[in-house]
């Protein structure tokens, strides 16, 4: 597993698997979308460019119902928006 992830990256992988960017706030939230019907499943990336330590990546990783590997996966695009929603209905969180 990465021990950072570079914001950015993260962001752009997230939009592409559904994810919709409000950064109106504080931070930037990314909350998934489905079907254009807004989800409750939603984490931060904040406005400065710092690296995402371990400890970030695994609140995220909490925020997006995955494990830390997982969401290292998915900020990767080692896993598309099509596999993250299945382990979303595997766990019957969709």
């Amino acid at each position: 597993m990465t021990s950072s992830l570079k914001p950015n990256k993260v962001a752009g992988n997230l939009k592409k698997k559904g994810f919709h960017e409000d950064d109106s706030h504080d931070h930037i939230w990314y909350t998934l979308y489905i079907n254009d019907k807004k989800t409750n499943i939603r984490t931060k990336i904040s406005h400065n460019s710092v690296d995402l330590g371990i400890s970030l990546i695994k609140k995220m990783a909490d925020q997006l119902k995955v494990d830390t590997n997982t969401f290292v996966d998915l900020a990767i695009c080692n896993i598309d928006g099509k596999e993250y929603l299945a382990i979303l209905k595997n766990k019957k969180i969709l």
